[in-house]
């Protein structure tokens, strides 16, 4: 017997999926060997590839690459910064989902566009690789990583970097052997469908992407961890003395207001003549109350931290459990990231030192400002850094060969 119409058209319908699938990958895969076949046009400050041909490269088996890799193999035994004399700085990655019309449970992203500008112009600063892809599915994103993984020239780089700008909440797994429950982030597609934190950060571990062993790996997660909302609590001190290289990095409102949170972090409270806090909305908040997933009322269990890898680096927009916070002109955590990350005197500076600074400046320099949604008003963040570098990391300017 004939399908029926509806069985049919279910068929059709996946076949439709896969071909959209298999010509996304394929689109990655012509990306990614771009970049492996010559100088990138992102990345003025990068040397070429010793390889022009990554598919059927010979050059990383020749003699003079194996004595190469034997040196600096020997030179990290007695270093604790990393070896940032590859011929690549290496990818950068960024997954900027800002259109969720096709998802009924989210809104779009208003001001995603602003970050993921900014970052593409930082990181080509930085003499990376930038590969961009705008508003991906879960399907594609978890197709995603593990491409990228695999197929990009990692073993010329010095590092790896992934900044994921979307929606984003978190689950609770319950483990029926011993009853317990365990702890995810969540980032979604423009679907609306999640996948999971950590999955991003696997792809890219020793096991997953051997070529990026001994290498720093760094990802900038812009997106919600819940719902939760830090309210503050007013203390006062003096601002000015918070300064990076002579050059401030806090507001120059001189009167101000400085918070503690819960974990006795400094923040500050902008005063209400400040103009570009007046641009924060209810609907600039990363994921509504209103629309969150159903999974997101399981709240107030102990917080198990996502895996982390040696020479792994995890930066969070927010704390577990509660909201990421953005404008119609980008993130705070990300504006500031690229803020700091743009500074003259970076190279001089350990990158986890800067990142502190990024921190600092989203905790001192942004409030929200809602007084028609008085429960989305007057809230604080501070930006999470969770850290397996073994060394430090200096962004030196990359020299050419």
């Amino acid at each position: 017997m004939g399908s029926t119409p509806d069985e049919g058209s279910s068929v059709d319908g996946e076949e439709q999926l896969n071909d959209e699938l298999d010509g996304f990958l394929s689109a990655i895969r012509t990306k990614l060997k771009k970049f492996a076949c010559g100088f990138s046009s992102l990345s003025p400050t990068t040397s070429p590839p010793e390889s022009a041909d990554f598919s059927g490269r010979t050059a990383l088996n020749s003699s003079t690459t194996k004595l190469r890799t034997v040196k600096v193999m020997l030179a990290e035994e007695d270093s604790d910064v990393y070896n940032f004399d590859y011929p690549k700085r290496g990818l950068a990655l960024i997954v900027n989902n800002e259109n969720f019309s096709a998802s009924k449970d989210f809104s779009n992203r208003l001001g995603s566009d602003y970050d993921a500008k900014s970052l593409t112009d930082t990181f080509s600063r930085l003499g990376f690789e930038v590969m961009l892809e705008n508003n991906l599915t879960s399907k594609r994103m978890a197709l995603l990583f593990p491409l990228v993984s695999k197929n990009y020239d990692h073993s010329n780089a010095d590092c790896f970097v992934c900044v994921v700008l979307t929606h984003g909440d978190q689950a609770w797994l319950e483990r029926e052997y011993c009853k317990t429950k365990e702890r995810y982030d969540l980032l979604f597609g423009v679907d609306g469908n999640p996948i999971a934190t950590k999955a991003v950060v696997e792809a890219f571990n020793d096991e997953n992407c051997p070529n990026l062993k001994g290498k720093p790996r760094m990802f900038f997660f812009q997106a919600c961890r819940g719902s939760k909302l830090d309210d503050g609590t007013d203390i006062r001190i003096v601002r000015d003395q918070y300064t990076y290289n002579g050059t401030s990095v806090l507001s120059s409102t001189a009167s101000s207001t400085v918070s503690v949170d819960g974990a006795g972090q400094l923040e500050s409270t902008h005063g209400m003549g400040e103009t570009d806090s007046k641009l924060e909305t209810f609907r600039d908040v990363e994921n509504d109350q209103s629309d969150a997933p159903p999974w997101s009322v399981m709240r107030n269990i102990p917080v198990s931290p996502a895996p982390l890898y040696k020479d792994c680096l995890v930066m969070y927009a927010t704390p577990p459990g509660y909201y990421a916070w953005r404008r119609r002109t980008g993130a705070w955590f990300i504006q500031s990231l690229c803020m700091i990350l743009s500074h003259s005197g970076l190279g001089a500076m350990s990158f986890l030192k800067a990142l502190v600074l990024v921190s600092k400046n989203v905790a001192f320099n942004y409030t929200s400002d809602n007084p028609a949604k008085p429960s989305m008003d007057a809230k604080k963040v501070v930006p999470v850094i969770q850290s397996m570098l073994v060394k430090d990391i200096f962004m030196t300017a990359k020299k050419l060969k």
